[in-house]
Parts: C-alpha cells; structure tokens; sequence
C-alpha cells in the first residue's frame, strides 16, 4: 500500500475509533452504526464497513445488506448536485428510460470522487 493510501486510511480508521468504541458489545445495532459511519464519512464507504465489522466482529455482509436495503444509506459520496430521476411506471410511461440514458451518457453514470453531480434513480 502506498504511502499516500495508508495516510488516508489511517484517517478514516481515527474517524471511525470513536464510533466503534460507542457500539462495542451491543447486539442489534446495524442501522445506527451505519447512520453514524455515514454521517461522520459522508457515504457508506467499502472500507469503513470492513473496518468496523473487523473491530465489532459483525458480518460485514450484513452491514452491507442493511446498507443496500435502506434508501437512506448511500454507497458513493454525493455530489454537490443531486439529481433524482423517478423510475416508476407513471414516469416510465411518460419516457423517464430515455431522459435516464441521457442523464447518464452526460455524468458517466454516477459520480465520483471529483464530480459535482450524482444521478439518482429511484
């Protein structure tokens, strides 16, 4: 691991010590310690899940199934934009599929850590 990388998750592991200090030894605590990790990281972030289920000895694939069952949680850093598309059948039937290509083919299908604009589609 470079050196630049090790600084970076040696921060998040400092941000992430508190968190897991609070949450040592309880059971159930799946959707608040995802909400505190995302509030602290801004995201749900890869690394963050693997580091405190390591340390909380919880199944990281848990954490990641609650993660991705719950809207509230995100899986990629926001953007500064946030731009929602609706994707049921009223808005579908109104060509939603297509304005959704365009969106998409213009932010490269999402955002990343640079960009300014997330697209959504609920």
């Amino acid at each position: 691991m470079s050196p630049v990388a090790q600084k970076g998750l040696d921060s998040l592991e400092a941000k992430l010590d508190p968190i897991v200090a609070r949450y040592r030894g309880k059971k159930g605590v799946s959707i608040p310690l995802l909400a505190d990790i995302q509030k602290t990281v801004g995201y749900i972030a890869e690394e963050a899940v693997e580091y405190v289920s390591g340390k909380l000895d919880l199944p990281a694939a848990e954490l990641y199934g609650v993660a991705t069952f719950y809207a509230m949680f995100r899986m990629q850093p926001e953007g500064k934009h946030v731009v929602r598309l609706c994707r049921g059948t009223a808005c579908h039937v109104q060509g939603s599929a297509r304005i959704g290509e365009q969106l998409q083919r213009h932010s490269r299908g999402g955002t990343s850590g640079s960009s300014s604009v997330l697209l959504k589609m609920d």
